[in-house]
């Protein structure tokens, strides 16, 4: 009985350390942050919340066999790009819940937004288009905006992050999205993004999300 007992104990301690520990630290991101501001003419005047981003749609069908999975690793080469578009983001806090969002949208875009409580963490990519472009299933209608759930997410923060107003949050995310379907000169592609956020923001109180 005693070795039951401490057998369901440690799997307990086991599953509190995996919620606690889903997100990594990564000092490299305040470097990071320092590299894209410099590039960024607009910084220098104090804009506040800044993010930037990278982005790739992999084309799924066009570069891979159905029966075979591509060599090419886009989360590799999403990583390691240095060279990221540059947008206002926001960073929220309600009871235990922080939101981050930000994009480029005029007509169409691209954005992000995500919630994240001290043991879990839950990102979406953002499409739109000034046309019915996109599908989330095969079968599914054309619709105009696509909230896509990240299939897999790696979440970096430079320290641990501090759910109160005011506190600074610095972070490097990547997100994979499910796939969807887009129109296209065949009429129908099968496609997944890959998008890398890297934000500096101050939390601030929002009222409900």
């Amino acid at each position: 009985m005693k070795v039951i007992y401490l057998i369901i104990l440690s799997l307990f301690i086991c599953s509190c350390n995996s919620q606690e520990n889903f997100y990594e630290i990564d000092k490299s991101i305040e470097n990071d942050l320092k590299v894209n501001k410099e590039a960024d003419e607009m910084s220098k005047f104090g804009t506040g919340n800044l993010s930037y981003f990278i982005f790739s749609n992999s084309k799924m069908e066009k570069m891979t066999d159905e029966n075979e999975q591509s060599d090419f690793d886009f989360k590799k080469m999403i990583d390691t790009t240095n060279t990221l578009l540059r947008n206002v983001c926001h960073c929220q806090l309600k009871n235990d819940t922080i939101k981050i969002s930000g994009g480029i949208f005029y007509g169409g875009g691209i954005g992000y937004q995500m919630k994240m409580t001290k043991n879990e963490f839950n990102g979406q990519i953002v499409l739109a288009s000034d046309s019915k472009t996109y599908k989330k299933t095969k079968d599914g209608e054309f619709i105009k905006e696509l909230y896509l759930a990240s299939e897999h997410q790696d979440i970096r923060f430079y320290e641990k992050p501090e759910f109160k107003i005011d506190s600074i949050l610095k972070g490097k995310i990547i997100l994979t999205s499910e796939n969807y379907y887009t129109k296209s000169s065949d009429g129908l592609e099968k496609d997944q993004t890959i998008m890398k956020i890297l934000f500096e923001c101050k939390l601030s109180e929002y009222g409900g999300f």
